[in-house]
């Protein structure tokens, strides 16, 4: 039975999102349809890549992933399908597979549209299904167009940090308002080396001086951080929203300082 992930920016109150569910359906009645998030931020395709990065390889291998976000094809970006870790992705060269892994992908290919084809205004429905049906029907993926040997290269933001402070960049805000950094605990343990530290908290009187356990750690209001499931720094606020109450966005700074 194949798998397929969808991953969006169409959300659930147009009907464009069904239609693509029904075109599979009818080619692969036993497929079993995963929604990743249909509410990515138009075309934002940082948050793209982290709800991907997050979740992919959870999924068994063979997962066929199809990703419509900035999904047009254009002079800068072509429609392709990757086969990486063992998964099929479908979408846009448009530097979200980049950001997937460190790994290089073991084969890249340009979507090639059939000679009856005209170029469409929504290629999720009219390149991406069939594409996918072809996978999940066992097909090869060098069936599917001409070989590529790079995909568009995108980074997510790095932290860096010197012997007194660690800047981290904020990537994610979860709907319940935590913030997730780009700085995992490996480099956090690194940086701090059992030195005493503080995370200073915009907004808030009190800096965080510890790593906490579980989000429900300390009273309603104060401020918290741990390493969420993710394995990546977060900083929360017992019942409450820390991004609200801190001001914080996407990219913004949070930083690590030592107080020897």
């Amino acid at each position: 039975m194949a798998i397929i992930t969808l991953t969006s920016d169409l959300g659930t109150s147009d009907h464009y999102l069904a239609v693509v569910k029904g075109r599979l359906l009818s080619a692969i009645p036993e497929a079993k349809i995963v929604d990743l998030t249909h509410d990515i931020p138009k075309y934002d395709l940082f948050r793209t890549s982290f709800i991907l990065k997050q979740t992919w390889h959870h999924f068994p291998p063979q997962t066929i992933h199809i990703v419509g976000v900035e999904a047009l094809e254009t002079e800068d970006y072509s429609l392709i399908a990757v086969l990486l870790g063992g998964h099929y992705f479908i979408g846009a060269d448009n530097g979200v597979f980049s950001m997937l892994s460190e790994e290089l992908p073991q084969e890249i290919v340009k979507l090639q549209l059939s000679p009856n084809q005209k170029l469409s205004p929504f290629p999720m429905l009219d390149v991406f299904v069939p594409a996918a049906c072809h996978l999940a029907e066992g097909g090869a993926l060098k069936d599917l167009g001409t070989a590529r040997k790079e995909l568009r290269d995108n980074h997510l933001t790095r932290p860096f940090y010197n012997d007194a402070c660690l800047t981290a960049t904020v990537l994610f805000i979860d709907s319940f308002g935590n913030l997730v950094t780009n700085v995992d605990e490996a480099l956090f343990k690194k940086f701090v080396n059992d030195r005493p530290f503080r995370i200073a908290i915009p907004g808030k009187r009190e800096d965080v001086v510890k790593i906490s356990r579980s989000y429900s750690e300390g009273s309603d209001g104060s401020a918290l951080a741990l390493f969420g499931f993710t394995g990546l720094l977060e900083v929360a606020v017992a019942q409450g929203s820390a991004a609200r109450l801190m001001g914080m966005k996407v990219n913004d700074p949070i930083r690590v300082l030592i107080d020897d």
